[in-house]
């Protein structure tokens, strides 16, 4: 009974959010300003021109829910915008079930979803109120959608990574990742050309409405932009210098691959180490629908890592995809035993624990 099964983890998702979030949490980072905008804008109707906020789409999409909130006390809010966090966090096991049931079918598509919801970072990121819960939702929505048949539900797909881009503008690298699957999946013809042109239209448009406000506003775009400042600020500091660049690169990927090492801690190390070789094993063509995402959304956290901005939140976006892989451990874990259903339970409670 898969969805079943899956309203149980969302329960049992949800209830170990409660039990570890504190009502009275005063925000005073990021999640302020997320905070100060949407109440801006849902006092006023209108963007604010105060409050210099680069990725506005999570802050426009509270302001909605604050408007129905009635309220005079700002913890009532504050506490609105942490369980809307949490919602939206645990909502994403929907579409995470159906993506990885596209690659490792429908029982082990659950392990998925429990491998990725009760990972003690993405639980603790989701208390706060920040931008990761939906950012990474908006990211698995659309990578369901462009693996579907249907061209208008792929289309769909562009849709969304158009709003990805507008809650942080590290969605605009989905957009040649989306762009290189769909031409995989359907060739290059006259017709996928065509296709593609009118779905790469529409998502235009909607970025382009945002970034002209956004220009009115502040003077960037915050997107094509904010790519223009960080290419300039990696050529300030390494000076176009060969040597400085290979020695920046180098130590990107040593930051990067030391935070991705602490992010398998402490059940995932477990898995996808075993879950890469096998996943790589067998050499099928639609294992690189999850590669090219994968690979185009740790580009950011490179650049992130060159600053260095020593954050794991940078990795955050492609942990639903390594969950998928550490799941291809299940796989060949249960052909070697007859206790199922003991492991899985066993599993389970390791994660839990």
């Amino acid at each position: 009974y898969p969805f079943l099964s899956l309203l149980l983890i969302g329960i049992g998702a949800i209830t170990i959010r409660l039990i570890f979030f504190q009502n009275e949490l005063i925000f005073n980072s990021d999640n302020l300003l997320y905070f100060s905008y949407a109440i801006d804008v849902s006092i006023t109707n209108e963007l604010p021109t105060t409050i210099p906020l680069p990725n506005n789409g999570w802050p426009l999409f509270l302001s909605i829910f604050f408007n129905l909130l009635n309220s005079d006390n700002f913890l009532d809010y504050m506490n609105l915008q942490s369980i809307i966090s949490m919602s939206v966090s645990v909502i994403t096991i929907i579409p995470l079930y159906f993506l990885a049931k596209k690659f490792v079918g429908t029982s082990f598509a659950l392990l998925t979803t429990i491998l990725f919801i009760f990972e003690p970072r993405i639980i603790a990121n989701s208390l706060i109120g920040v931008t990761d819960s939906l950012f990474i939702l908006l990211i698995v929505i659309s990578l369901v959608l462009v693996l579907q048949k249907k061209k208008y539900l792929i289309c769909f797909a562009f849709i969304v990574v158009a709003f990805t881009a507008i809650v942080r503008s590290e969605g605009l690298f989905l957009i040649p990742a989306l762009s290189l699957i769909f031409f995989l999946r359907f060739k290059i013809t006259k017709k996928s050309i065509f296709q593609y042109l009118i779905f790469i239209l529409i998502c235009s448009l909607i970025l382009l409405s945002f970034s002209l406000q956004r220009i009115e506003n502040s003077g960037n775009d915050y997107l094509v932009g904010r790519i223009i400042i960080s290419s300039s600020g990696f050529s300030d500091q390494t000076q176009n210098d060969p040597n400085q660049i290979i020695l920046k690169v180098f130590e990107s990927l040593y930051i990067f691959s030391k935070f991705l090492g602490k992010l398998m801690i402490p059940y995932l190390i477990i898995f996808v180490p075993v879950g890469i070789i096998l996943f790589f094993k067998n050499k099928e063509i639609k294992k690189s629908l999850l590669i090219i995402p994968g690979f185009m959304l740790t580009l950011p956290s490179l650049y992130a890592y060159t600053i260095p901005a020593l954050d794991s939140r940078y990795l955050f976006p492609i942990l639903p995809i390594l969950c998928i892989i550490g799941t291809y451990s299940f796989v060949k874990y249960f052909e070697k035993t007859n206790h199922k259903e003991i492991i899985t339970i066993l599993l389970v409670l390791i994660i839990l624990s």
